[in-house]
């Protein structure tokens, strides 16, 4: 029956990825809420007779609410900075984005946390307070590392680490380094996450240090963990345990028992293992943490199964599902499923196909459902950032444009001051050649700078062309062979299926077949391939195509261009015009009907996009500085061409290029 073992069980995340250190600028630990305390704050805060006062107070309020409720903490928080705003007291105001900016960080509002802490950090610096600076700074990596920005929390982290190094406060340098071997480690730079937890541990001296070292073995014992070093890995988890208990952590040692009994099971020691498990499922219902009890239990169950002891392991998964499904914990539920099949096709006891079949059914359901996200939201990063990107380099061609333009003024203004000196007489001769040498040498460096200039904005249009076409090509051939490829396994899962079950399958294979259809729409938007192979015309007509056949708008086209010749870079600069134009018109003008007419002339071409929307202003269009019609008119201006808008029934675009000597 070993063809029907599970996969490994579920490890929960290693405890030095949950744990990142806060450096306050009080040296108090987040302990539990002290009533006392707080009681005590809010009386002397209700006494308070000065606003610079009353900030202080309630920033202790903030920090001992802080762990225990985020919600109080936050009202504290707004309160003090509207108090600290009023005082015009930097000190005071950069203590209140602080706490205001450690309350949005717990709600996971990371952009509004980062604006709070960046005004902190520059109040601190203007202040010459290098310590609280550097404190700031950690938090912003901190903030890139929650956010799984590990590359930008790298490079903050490690500038922290040489600010803490200059200052000689270990305990910084300490936290710097384990917070680094917790990024690398994320990144899967395995010796450099190594390297860092060692110098964290060499540091950790004293017994004060006891909390660091804990979370830098933690950190080498994933190294070894990722490495296949198993048993090496077990040892420093021992040590981390130890650790943890000796220090209170009981969260946090159910974690390190959950992660000991996944690496025995690695080594197919499951009798360890399975002890490993019940001590993390002790532990977690000693502090009522429901996730760790449902991940204990499945664990528990998956490592039964690894015993053929299915009849026991029937209880824990049902336990872990009962869970899962009440907190939707999805990948929970997957295992749960996939280890209920197990036990009802091993057990002879429950022994049942029809049962084992749901619970197949549905963990390959969830399985589909989190592939298929994984996979749009993959897609919608790469759109994302290849946008972002597409507007930073056509805003530089901008600015580049409007440069040259400066430097042609400029040259006109030199040339009339030559004209006057040359006019100014005899006795001025020897000078005004002088200054016309001068002027005429500064004003020919400009030009050939300029011309410069413009062959480079012309590579870096043609670089973005050329990512366009790697990206649409990689889309195409990469993400729609594995969407193609999953369709088929899909369909190759309906003869397995009952009648009752299909729908769950014609549903999978859907939304598969949407997510192909989304990915060459992309594909052909970023590089349309009949623009490559049969020119501008029938890119055109395609386009007008799959417009129309949306059914909201009906493009037609009509064009004479077979007798003009131009270049492959040429005819895609006027496809990108066209086409932005269009969208233009199809997002602004509530048009219902677009005409495309393309005519060659005696001196080049004639475009015209007309459409019968509401119009747009030609001199709103003119003062427009939107990345749109900054990215047409540039084209054509590269091409030598010019743009007319005309407004009647809607607007009507006419360009018109010259043909290239």
């Amino acid at each position: 029956m070993t063809s029907f073992l599970p996969r490994l069980c579920c490890r929960m995340p290693n405890f030095i990825s949950m744990v990142l250190f806060l450096l306050a600028f009080s040296g108090t630990s987040p302990n539990a809420l002290a009533q006392d305390v707080v009681e005590g704050l809010k009386l002397q805060l209700n006494e308070a007779v000065n606003d610079s006062e009353k900030v202080m107070i309630l920033s202790d309020l903030c920090w001992e609410y802080c762990f225990t409720d985020p919600d109080s903490a936050l009202q504290y928080a707004e309160q003090m900075y509207h108090l600290a705003d009023a005082t015009h007291n930097d000190y005071l105001l950069a203590v209140a984005c602080n706490d205001l900016g450690r309350s949005f960080q717990r709600f996971t509002q990371y952009d509004t946390a980062l604006v709070l802490y960046e005004q902190a950090g520059t109040l601190w610096k203007e202040q010459q307070d290098t310590a609280r600076y550097l404190s700031i700074r950690f938090k912003m990596a901190i903030v890139h590392n929650e956010r799984g920005y590990f590359d930008e929390a790298i490079k903050e982290y490690q500038s922290c680490l040489q600010g803490f190094e200059q200052l000689g406060d270990t305990l910084s340098i300490i936290a710097a380094l384990n917070n680094l071997a917790d990024a690398s480690l994320q990144l899967g730079m395995l010796s450099q996450s190594r390297d860092y937890a060692r110098r964290s541990l060499s540091l950790c001296t004293i017994p004060d240090y006891d909390y660091h070292k804990m979370v830098a073995l933690s950190a080498v014992s994933s190294y070894y963990e990722e490495v296949g070093k198993i048993d090496s890995s077990n040892t420093l988890l021992a040590e981390v345990i130890a650790l943890q208990r000796e220090l209170g952590m009981e969260v946090e040692e159910a974690i390190s028992w959950n992660n000991l009994g996944y690496n025995l099971n690695r080594v197919a020691q499951y009798e360890q293992a399975f002890q490993a498990f019940a001590k993390c499922l002790e532990l977690s219902k000693g502090v009522q943490n429901t996730h760790q009890i449902a991940n204990a239990h499945a664990n528990l169950g998956s490592t039964l199964i690894y015993l053929h002891k299915p009849d026991e392991a029937l209880p824990h998964f049902r336990e872990a599902l009962a869970i899962a499904k009440d907190q939707d914990l999805r990948v929970l539920k997957k295992q749960c499923y996939k280890g209920l099949f197990d036990v009802y096709m091993m057990s002879p006891r429950v022994a049942n196909s029809d049962s084992a079949q749901y619970y197949i059914n549905q963990h390959l359901a969830i399985q589909d459902t989190l592939l298929n996200e994984e996979m749009i939201k993959e897609v919608a990063q790469a759109r994302e950032k290849f946008e972002a990107d597409r507007k930073e380099q056509e805003n530089r061609i901008l600015a580049a444009e409007n440069d040259l333009q400066k430097t042609r003024i400029e040259s006109e203004e030199q040339q009339r001051i030559i004209q006057w000196w040359t006019f100014g007489g005899v006795l001025l001769l020897l000078g005004a050649l002088l200054a016309v040498f001068l002027i005429r040498k500064r004003v020919a460096d400009r030009l050939k700078e300029a011309a410069w200039e413009s062959q480079r904005f012309r590579a870096v249009l043609r670089a973005e062309e050329e990512e366009r076409s790697r990206i649409s090509r990689e889309l195409h051939d990469g993400l729609g062979q594995l969407l193609s490829t999953a369709r088929l396994h899909i369909g190759a899962l309906k003869k397995a299926v009952p009648d009752e079950k299909q729908t769950s399958i014609h549903q999978a294979t859907g939304l598969i077949d949407e997510s192909v259809q989304e990915v060459r729409n992309i594909s052909h938007n970023l590089m349309p391939a009949t623009l490559q192979g049969k020119g501008l015309s029938r890119a055109v007509r395609n386009m007008a195509h799959r417009i129309s056949d949306s059914g909201t708008i009906e493009v037609t086209v009509s064009d004479q261009l077979e007798s003009v010749e131009r270049s492959e870079w040429d005819e895609l600069m006027l496809y990108r015009v066209i086409q932005e134009i269009v969208n233009n018109s199809i997002r602004h003008s509530g048009c219902t009907k677009l005409d495309i007419s393309m005519k060659a002339t005696g001196s080049g071409q004639r475009i015209v996009v007309k459409d019968n929307g509401k119009g747009i202003d030609p001199a709103q269009m003119e003062d427009s500085t939107g990345m749109g019609w900054s990215s047409i008119r540039n084209r054509i201006a590269l091409l030598g061409g010019t743009l007319q808008v005309e407004r009647g029934e809607g607007s009507t675009f006419v360009i018109t290029i010259p043909v290239r000597p």
